[in-house]
């Protein structure tokens, strides 16, 4: 029986919390209490760092069968790019060639037929129902470079040589839902225990909406259905509490206070006099006065108190979780849109300048980042006052685990990271053009550990096999 996941974004995003696309880092300090904070732009550290050139370092295809999968579902097509190594097209076909550790000119056109012809075959792609059929688009075969054929001792170049090819589902129109089914599984070789081991996991990204899902096909369940309903903005953002509306200065009640101690004296003097009923009364309606009118003040001037430090981390920390739940979009306007709910200024444009690179890799068949987990270590407020600009704001030291993986040629790369930053809030007004409310303006790194990390090559395989470029992050942020 063929075994079901039923995905509703929405669902998943509720339950399952942060699934981050970048490690966030940093902010800037000042001085405590109502004296003014003096917001940094110049040290900073980058959010690229945090996950991107950090985590890339050790992806690299298996020393075995192994494919690179990803998936967009579009207006009108669903398109399939593969990118399998030769070591996976040999479990799975029986095209003879001359080498067994090369593909001459005139054999890679028949064995990319073959491949597709099983990909069409194994594979299954049901839209709203109806099965429909792949075309072929464009192919090319990626050589491996000789010079780390040696850190490939099972396969050598079959492992390095990949021929990617892609391929779509046309459709008519919007699909409701699509089920996806993966039927090609080879035998995990580098798991050394014969044919009867374990059948490679092929992880895939799937790309809807602008949205990024990761999935994961295996024998057991090579099913995946997308329900065509997007997450909204309530269900992918956690919620900020709003800033508190500017009051003029409240002036004491001195009508109230005169009223109340006027009518307290009257009943004192009743009282003196030795009448019993009406001084009593009237002495309690002025000290009710009294009270009332204190109480009232007192909510008054509470209303233009300084934010608490409480105020504030509840403030902060959604604002900080959320700059990693906007890079789970891969839409450029969607990601620029979603880091403006909680970042602001000049530190807006480098991060989404930042995000953007890495996207325009992704696209073209570089290594996919993903965070699966945040976890806060500890934070504490510095100081709250206004800052040079006038707004107010303040300043948190916060320290926090990142759980984030490296996914390439189907499988992940993972590695827990721990930081510890000092970031500037301040408060927009009514107008800005990031909208009013709290956003993060500054950032600076103070420090940062690897935890935990899966072992891999300290080289990156680029697209021709070779090192890939990775380059060193920038302190901006």
């Amino acid at each position: 029986m063929t075994a079901h996941r039923h995905f509703r974004p929405g669902t998943l995003l509720a339950a399952c919390g942060l699934l981050l696309t970048l490690l966030v880092s940093g902010l800037a300090g000042g001085s405590l209490g109502s004296a003014p904070i003096h917001a940094s732009t110049a040290s900073s550290a980058s959010v690229a760092e945090s996950v991107l050139p950090a985590a890339a370092r050790g992806w690299h295809p298996s020393d075995g069968p192994d494919a690179d999968v990803r998936i967009w579902i579009d207006e009108g097509a669903i398109r399939f790019r593969v990118e399998a190594n030769l070591a996976f097209a040999d479990a799975m076909l029986d095209v003879p060639r001359e080498f067994e550790d090369h593909l001459d000119e005139v054999e890679r056109e028949p064995l990319v037929k073959a491949l597709f012809a099983a990909y069409r075959e194994h594979n299954r792609v049901t839209v709203d129902g109806v099965q429909i059929d792949p075309v072929l688009g464009d192919w090319r075969v990626l050589d491996a470079l000789e010079e780390f054929i040696p850190l490939f001792p099972l396969n050598g170049a079959r492992a390095l040589t990949r021929i990617r090819i892609e391929y779509e589902y046309p459709l008519l129109g919007t699909p409701r839902y699509v089920s996806l089914v993966w039927g090609l599984y080879p035998v995990d070789t580098v798991a050394r225990l014969g044919p009867d081991g374990p059948k490679v996991a092929i992880n895939a990204q799937l790309n809807a909406g602008g949205f990024d899902y990761p999935v994961q096909f295996t024998e057991g369940e090579p099913e995946y259905i997308w329900h065509g309903e997007l997450p909204t903005a309530d269900e992918v953002f956690l919620p900020v509490p709003a800033a508190a509306q500017e009051h003029e200065p409240v002036e004491p009640p001195l009508g109230g206070l005169a009223l109340g101690v006027a009518v307290s004296a009257l009943g004192a003097l009743g009282l003196r006099r030795k009448r019993r009923l009406w001084p009593a009364v009237t002495l309690g309606l002025g000290l009710a006065v009294l009270v009332l009118t204190g109480l009232e003040y007192r909510a008054a001037q509470s209303a233009d108190e300084p934010l608490q430090p409480a105020e504030a981390l509840a403030v902060f920390e959604p604002l900080h979780e959320n700059i990693y739940r906007a890079f789970r979009f891969d839409d450029e306007s969607r990601i620029y849109d979603a880091l403006a709910r909680s970042v602001d200024g000049e530190l807006l444009e480098r991060l989404y300048q930042q995000v953007y690179r890495s996207l325009v890799n992704e696209e073209e068949g570089g290594a996919v980042s993903r965070v699966e987990a945040l976890r806060r270590i500890d934070s504490q407020v510095d100081s709250i006052g206004e800052l040079d600009d006038g707004r107010r704001g303040f300043t948190v030291t916060t320290r926090w685990q990142v759980d984030g993986a490296v996914i390439h040629w189907g499988h992940a790369h993972r590695r827990t990271q721990e930081y510890g930053a000092r970031y500037t809030v301040a408060e927009n007004p009514a107008g800005a053009e990031t909208g009013a409310g709290w956003r993060i303006v500054s950032s600076e790194i103070l420090d940062q550990q690897i935890v935990s990390a899966t072992p891999g090559l300290e080289e990156e395989i680029g697209e021709t096999g070779g090192p890939a470029t990775v380059a060193p992050a920038s302190r901006e942020l």
